[in-house]
């Protein structure tokens, strides 16, 4: 569209633009709230999405191999003959001892392997083989595959084209200190070498030439892998063979290094628990602290998100600190966070019901606990917002001397018989309680605030419906601000035409008096 001609006071020296400026600032106020609100609520989108994923690396990286008896169940291998083998758990020993008996080790299948001394220095490998003593082109057949190499090439280039054929002939070339070594690929007695070659002076160059076969002759080298042996091993007076001197046995692995004897102690590795159960509350008083900053962040009324032409007027760094003002409080005191950190507080402090021990069957009796040890009041829970402290002696002998206890408090699971919810619930280990409820709590904010696969503007979750109608509402106001302005400045045109006009006549009426008719 072409925009009309304005005559911006060209006749009656008015300042015509920031009229309409002036005019137009009053009729876009409710455009600008209007504008405001969808940033706010775009920042409130975000911070939701930032407390989810929050929760969500809480519950896949620490809930949920808590929920698990794993970390509770972790051992300390101690060997009385280090020397003998290396020893690492990969699963959950089920025996105290392992009396370990190496009768003999196992031989590794080997490939079959070649070398040969060459003419070439270490230091010519990149010159070209005729200076070697390479005349013309040598013809190198590698378990059946033709390789031609000439005298312009050089040792590095001749290496590279018997590796260009090793997905063909199973054989790998390489060149080290004047020798020139071929490997096969594979190992075990089917794993071959055969090199076929002309008995010549040019064999000599790659160290090939067999004096004892005459010159021109077809000659043959060979070489085969080795197969592997089985080796022997009694454990625990139980005899068996293996292929191979690494090899797992009862979550243990074994790595054998001597034909010699040895015992192997498995016990209950306390301070690897203890790490696992301190990292988790660890872990959880961090998510709640961050929640409880902020839901608790102040909000300054004062601050509304800048407009564009009030963000031209400052520099970078004075709308960095008017916005972190301006964001300030977009979540303080909201009900979805604040009920999702009462029922995190809630599942730490319930009844684990049907633990067989009620000396067994809270937290707190394991030492872990919403205030301090040395507490002398009660508001202290209160004060630190649900934050959990750890008697770490009291957790130490707990686990010490009863460790099955300390697992099932945090990953028991209901009863078979039991069918009611509610006791179900209350028969769940705590951590088995938490990443079940946070997978709701995700799933709530997630229907609130979506997640970043969903774009701004959605009907998948309620703030990107309302952000839709305000998008939709903004566009509406703004064609209308448009029109709005076009009419202003038609009726400034118009009154520029009109007294262009009247001063047109009035100059006529003068002349016509000065002229006397």
């Amino acid at each position: 569209m072409v925009s009309p001609i304005r005559f911006s006071g060209l006749v009656s020296g008015l300042d015509t633009d920031s009229m309409v400026k002036e005019l137009m600032k009053a009729q876009r106020a409710p455009l600008n709230k209007m504008l405001q609100k969808k940033q706010l609520e775009t920042w409130k989108r975000d911070a939701y999405r930032e407390m989810n994923a929050l929760l969500l690396d809480f519950r896949l990286n620490t809930v949920s191999d808590m929920r698990l008896q794993g970390p509770y169940l972790k051992k300390k291998l101690v060997s009385d003959n280090e020397g003998a083998a290396s020893i690492k758990q990969v699963g959950m020993p089920n025996l105290p001892t392992y009396k370990v008996t190496v009768n003999t080790l196992a031989t590794e299948a080997e490939p079959a392997r070649m070398d040969t001394t060459t003419t070439v220095a270490a230091a010519d490998s990149a010159k070209n083989l005729s200076t070697a003593g390479l005349s013309g082109s040598f013809e190198l057949t590698v378990n059946g595959t033709k390789i031609t190499i000439n005298d312009t090439d050089s040792m590095e280039s001749a290496v590279k084209k018997i590796n260009e054929q090793t997905s063909k002939t199973g054989v790998a070339a390489t060149f080290f200190n004047g020798k020139l070594i071929f490997s096969s690929t594979s190992a075990g007695e089917n794993a071959k070498i055969k090199l076929e070659y002309t008995n010549d002076d040019n064999a000599k160059v790659f160290g090939l030439f067999d004096s004892g076969v005459t010159a021109g002759d077809p000659a043959t080298k060979e070489a085969q892998g080795q197969k592997s042996i089985d080796g022997s091993v009694t454990i625990n007076g139980v005899t068996t063979a293996i292929s191979s001197n690494k090899f797992t046995f009862d979550g243990i692995e074994f790595e054998l290094k001597k034909a010699e004897s040895f015992t192997v102690n498995s016990m209950q590795d306390d301070e690897a628990i203890f790490k696992s159960i301190k990292g988790f509350i660890d872990k959880y008083n961090e998510v709640i602290d961050k929640i409880n900053k902020k839901i608790s962040e102040p909000r300054y009324k004062d601050y509304q998100p800048l407009l564009e032409e009030e963000k031209s007027a400052l520099d970078e760094k004075q709308i960095e600190k008017w916005e972190e003002k301006a964001k300030s409080g977009v979540l303080l005191r909201d009900s979805v966070l604040s009920s999702a950190l009462t029922e995190m507080r809630q599942i730490f402090s319930t009844v684990v019901a049907g633990m067989g021990d009620e000396n067994f069957d809270t937290l707190s009796d394991i030492g872990i606990s919403t205030a301090k040890a040395d507490a002398k009041f009660s508001y202290a829970n209160y004060m630190e917002k649900g934050k959990l402290y750890i008697d770490e002696e009291k957790l130490r002998k707990a686990i010490r001397e009863n460790g099955t206890q300390v697992m099932d408090l945090f990953t028991k699971n209901p009863a078979e018989t039991t069918t009611d919810k509610d006791q179900m619930l209350r028969e769940t280990g705590i951590a088995k309680r938490l990443y079940n409820s946070l997978t709701g709590i995700m799933s709530k904010i997630t229907d609130i605030a979506g997640s970043s696969s969903m774009g701004d503007i959605s009907d998948s979750y309620s703030m990107g419906r309302q952000m839709k109608t305000l998008t939709k509402n903004i566009s509406t106001l703004e064609l209308r601000m448009k029109n709005m302005e076009e009419r202003y400045y038609r009726q400034f045109t118009a009154m520029e035409q009109a007294m262009s006009k009247a001063n047109s006549q009035s100059s006529w009426l003068a002349q016509q008096f000065s002229s006397g008719r």
